[in-house]
């Protein structure tokens, strides 16, 4: 019984002040950009948004999925496509279907309408 009284606050101690388990995915401040910019859509409010996306991509090492949390490449990537820098875009695109292969099918359609457009600016 005196054993268990020593060791019992020494294992709340070990135990107590542990860290929590890591998130799986880092979302940084996506809901509060992507709000101001569906509040008030301005050029401003998408760089603000793009940023936050490009930083969570940047920081998704320390997740512990240690992956770009699902839809974030994409998000980036119609964000490019918005703005026409059709490259940037499908870069983008194809890093979301590398990741996440079950986003394979949209992400293909969407490459579709790059190419498309690509091919019509080139005639």
């Amino acid at each position: 019984m005196r054993r268990l009284l020593v060791f019992l606050p020494l294992l709340l101690l070990l135990f107590g002040c542990s860290e929590g388990p890591k998130p799986l995915y880092h979302y940084e401040d996506y809901s509060a950009r992507y709000y101001d910019f569906k509040k008030n859509p301005s050029p401003q409010s998408a760089e603000e948004l793009m940023k936050t996306l490009q930083r969570i991509i940047d920081r998704a090492p320390q997740s512990a999925s240690m992956r770009v949390p699902p839809g974030i490449h994409a998000h980036l990537g119609y964000m490019y496509l918005q703005q026409g820098a059709l490259a940037s875009a499908k870069a983008q695109f194809l890093q979301e279907k590398a990741i996440y292969p079950e986003a394979t099918q949209f992400m293909d359609r969407l490459i579709a309408q790059i190419d498309a457009k690509e091919s019509h600016e080139a005639h």
